[in-house]
């Protein structure tokens, strides 16, 4: 049998607002478990003194508002107020809220601080800033040897991320990615209804799933390559026509057309550079 919360404190009248959550939470219960489950993401704009307020006003947590307006006060670090509120509305021992401490006062790696960040687009259905984020994690993920799961993880919520901008192309890509670094029957899900919404396929993943013999080494670093050389591969082919136009004398279309290019190209390494 699970274990049963009973609720301390009576449900808030008004709710208290995770602002780049979009969160409402009307309990003590709901803002202990958004904490837990969310420590990386916990800063001042979570615990202030709005928050405070709400606990005494609208919840009748005189005492933890107290103390929180204390720690406000004295400039405490958001670690030892985000203890002091799992502590005080005694939502768990003080073992687990000493593990929880210890776990977010660890140092982040580049790689869980962008996939953090990623996860944050994500909620907030920010998705093109969610590649972005994920593919800065990737890169850093790939410097780190047998981390196959790390990387098949990325690249499931960088298809899913594709897919809410209806890149069905890319998503399925990046599951078959995916499924061929860590096979996965969700995975395999997703890469199925990237293709029933009009993907095309792809033929290592459909081997992959068939269980036909097929050298997954050499086959999943081609369409990696594949998939994170397209953008500079369309460059080329661009360039290819560019030195066309100017072979055959139009220099005008030439000099506009590669004005356009190199300004495209910058543009890509602007944001890829964010």
């Amino acid at each position: 049998m699970g274990s049963i919360i009973i609720c301390r404190y009576a449900m808030a009248a008004k709710p208290y607002e995770i602002e780049k959550e979009r969160l409402k939470v009307y309990s003590t219960e709901e803002l202990c478990f958004y904490l837990k489950h969310h420590i990386y993401d916990v800063d001042n704009t979570i615990i202030n003194g709005k928050l405070a307020t709400w606990l005494r006003d609208e919840i009748g947590a005189v005492h933890t508002a107290g103390v929180l307006n204390q720690e406000i006060m004295a400039k405490a670090p958001v670690i030892k107020m985000l203890e002091t509120i799992l502590l005080e509305l005694d939502y768990l021992s003080k073992e687990e809220v000493h593990k929880i401490v210890f776990k977010q006062a660890l140092p982040l790696t580049p790689a869980e601080e962008a996939e953090n960040l990623g996860n944050l687009f994500l909620k907030q259905d920010k998705f093109e800033n969610a590649v972005k984020a994920f593919r800065k994690a990737l890169r850093y993920r790939r410097q780190e040897k047998g981390n196959e799961a790390a990387e098949s993880e990325l690249y499931e919520k960088i298809g899913i991320a594709y897919a809410r901008l209806y890149l069905y192309d890319e998503a399925a890509e990046s599951f078959s990615l995916s499924y061929l670094k860590n096979p996965r029957q969700k995975v395999r899900e997703l890469y199925a209804a990237s293709v029933e919404m009009g993907a095309q396929e792809v033929p290592v993943m459909e081997d992959a799933v068939a269980g036909n013999p097929v050298e997954y080494q050499s086959a999943r670093r081609n369409l990696e390559d594949a998939v994170n050389d397209k953008i500079y591969k369309g460059f080329a082919r661009k360039m290819d026509e560019i030195r066309s136009w100017k072979s055959s004398g139009n220099e005008a279309e030439y000099r506009a057309a590669l004005d356009a290019l190199i300004a495209e190209i910058k543009d890509i390494s602007r944001k890829q550079m964010v």
